[in-house]
């Protein structure tokens, strides 16, 4: 079987989700997923998925997922994870994400500024992990 580095991952998601999904999206999606074996589920999930909603809230976005039918569940990870945050061009303070879970499903990805309105356009930006 294959291994995919980071960015091989990304760029393959990308290519799949471009127009549904944002560059922003996709990396931060695989940023959260890449950790351990106990996401894998979560990333297949992510591969085989559709948008149903993007929600823009003044400082930040909810997507919802819609995941084909017959998918493999995860119920070992607690909703949400994430600890992933971002430099972004037009956000003095940056911006953190979290991924909801749903019955063993990727349910929503939240994106949230730091007491700033969200940039309209996302030209650039620069993953990072949170240490807590």
């Amino acid at each position: 079987m294959k291994t995919l580095s980071n960015t091989e991952e990304i760029n393959k998601a990308y290519e799949k989700k471009i127009g549904e999904f944002t560059r922003l999206e996709v990396e931060v999606i695989c940023k959260i997923l890449e950790r351990n074996i106990d996401t894998q589920i979560f990333r297949n999930q992510f591969f085989h998925s559709r948008l149903k909603e993007r929600k823009f809230t003044g400082v930040g976005f909810f997507t919802e997922f819609v995941i084909e039918e017959g998918m493999a569940i995860n119920n070992k990870l607690s909703s949400p994870i994430g600890n992933i945050g971002a430099n972004i061009k037009d956000l003095q303070h940056g911006a953190g994400f979290a991924l909801f879970l749903k019955n063993g499903y990727i349910h929503t990805l939240e994106g949230f500024a730091y007491d700033e309105p969200w940039p309209e356009n996302i030209s650039q930006f620069e993953l990072f992990e949170i240490k807590e």
